[in-house]
């Protein structure tokens, strides 16, 4: 501290931050950042001398300007966004359940009927913290010793988005822990039960999910798009899930960032059925042509096991396939190829390649995997065979000629040129 000595004027020159003991927090709306504080009344004191033309002097009595010097505080400052590369990527993929790690303070967790045991079902961390920093400043008065940065979670709006596989909707709500659970609404079984949880690593900024309940994905797998969207994912709405982030200088000043949008952060993969074929052979369906009418069936669905994943049971549907064409199979009656096929029923049909006369056919269950194995009756044999030998001639039925049955025929042979005893053009 100086003092000019020919008009008075005071000036401070500060080497070291000196400490506030006001500090700015949420409790008094961060006003005191530039809190100024004084030297001690009493402590700094002021005269002037006087000289007169023949040398006298006196000298004034001492004026206290103790609180003449003042120090005004400074404060931290910040900025953020969201990071637009590391977040928490849950794969509901699950068959068995765990115990979680973050707390649901006084909700309970839902449980999966479909998954293995109670708990979590699936559950990821993000591989850095999930906002970046622009500005991080603390003033001369620097760090904190001790929580001078602390990132936190916010709820910018409860409607997180997404539903249950039921189609149950979920709010967001932030918990006295710090955590955000999503709670499952509306009259279901799970009403009021936690779906999934989120956190947030204090010190880091890394983000965790635990997910206890399957959601729904709505981008169906299908053959239309060549199941590709096993592993959709999707995320909480824009602007329902927040992040700030809290800095402290050391004379216990803070400052609460704005919030970043982490909503995109969080992200859900899809779970898809699977189905696998068994080692054991297949069934065989053996049909016997003596009695064409009668089926052969055997059961295949014990060849595939089945399982529907954390999202639950849906359909199962069994269904033939072949590649359409020669089936390496003659028609005995036509002497035609046998050509497979499968129509608009799914149903499998052999027919004979030129004629387009049904042969067989063979269906499956599309409930339990039976098979059956018809020969149908609905086809035209070529005709007759004739066979000469000397004066006799008989006459064949192929295979094929199951419109004949028991009784009296007239049979009519047409023989341009007979042999060999050169009968009638016509014989009855």
């Amino acid at each position: 501290i100086g003092i000019n000595a020919a008009s008075g004027v005071l000036s401070v020159e500060q080497y070291l931050s000196l400490d506030h003991d006001r500090e700015a927090t949420a409790g008094n709306s961060y006003d005191s950042y530039d809190e100024p504080i004084s030297l001690a009344s009493g402590s700094l004191g002021a005269t002037v001398t006087l000289k007169d033309g023949d040398g006298d002097t006196v000298v004034s009595s001492t004026a206290d300007i103790s609180s003449r010097v003042a120090f005004e505080d400074d404060g931290p400052t910040i900025a953020i966004a969201a990071s637009t590369t590391n977040r928490a990527t849950v794969d509901e993929t699950a068959t068995t359940s765990a115990a979680g790690s973050l707390g649901l303070t006084t909700y309970t967790a839902g449980n999966d009927p479909d998954v293995t045991g109670a708990g979590v079902i699936a559950s990821a961390t993000s591989s850095g913290s999930v906002v970046t920093l622009s500005t991080e400043a603390y003033g001369s008065d620097g760090a904190a010793l001790s929580e001078a940065k602390v990132f936190g979670l916010s709820v910018t709006n409860a409607s997180s988005g997404v539903t249950l596989t039921d189609g149950s909707a979920v709010n967001l709500v932030l918990l006295s822990n710090g955590n955000v659970a999503g709670v499952v609404q509306g009259s279901g079984a799970f009403a009021g039960k936690v779906a999934f949880v989120i956190g947030i690593n204090a010190v880091s900024g890394v983000l965790s999910v635990e997910q206890y309940l399957s959601l729904d994905h709505p981008a169906e797998a299908t053959a239309g798009n060549s199941y590709t969207s096993y592993d959709e994912t999707i995320s909480l709405a824009d602007g329902s899930l927040g992040a700030t982030v809290t800095l402290k200088d050391g004379d216990g000043d803070t400052v609460v960032s704005n919030t970043a949008d982490i909503s995109s952060r969080v992200a859900f993969k899809d779970d898809g059925p699977t189905i696998t074929v068994n080692s054991p052979a297949e069934p065989t369906l053996t049909v016997d042509e003596t009695v064409l009418a009668t089926n052969a069936t055997a059961n295949f669905g014990g060849n595939f096991t089945s399982a529907f994943g954390a999202d639950g049971a849906g359909t199962l549907i069994y269904a033939l396939g072949v590649v359409a064409g020669a089936s390496g199979l003659i028609d005995t009656a036509t002497g035609q190829a046998v050509n497979l096929s499968v129509s608009v029923g799914g149903v499998v049909e052999g027919r004979t390649a030129t004629s387009n006369h049904l042969v067989f056919t063979v269906n499956v269950n599309s409930t339990s995997g039976a098979v059956t194995t018809l020969t149908t009756l609905d086809f035209q044999p070529m005709g007759l065979v004739v066979d000469s030998s000397g004066n006799v001639y008989t006459i064949s039925m192929g295979f094929g000629f199951p419109l004949v049955t028991a009784g009296v025929y007239k049979i009519t042979l047409a023989a341009p040129t007979p042999t060999p005893n050169s009968p009638s053009t016509t014989t009855t």
